[in-house]
């Protein structure tokens, strides 16, 4: 997960040294737009998807309780 424009430059370089494709899943931020952006510019790394914390609920620990729980 990178939430940053050097961790996706850093991966595309080592990427292209070992000769690998590499999918990229971005922490929710405001530099979203330009961190896909940034991957759209390097042929060895391709966007994912996102990825959202949902801070509020990590320590709630049954499943079933965070689906009723009114955040």
């Amino acid at each position: 997960m990178i939430d940053h424009t050097y961790q996706v430059t850093e991966i595309a370089k080592a990427a292209i040294e070992v000769g690998l494709s590499i999918k990229l899943m971005i922490e929710v931020g405001n530099d979203l737009v330009e961190l896909i952006e940034c991957i759209k510019k390097h042929a060895c790394v391709s966007y994912a998807g996102i990825q959202a914390y949902s801070g509020h609920v990590q320590h709630v620990k049954v499943y079933e309780n965070r689906k009723v729980e009114k955040y």
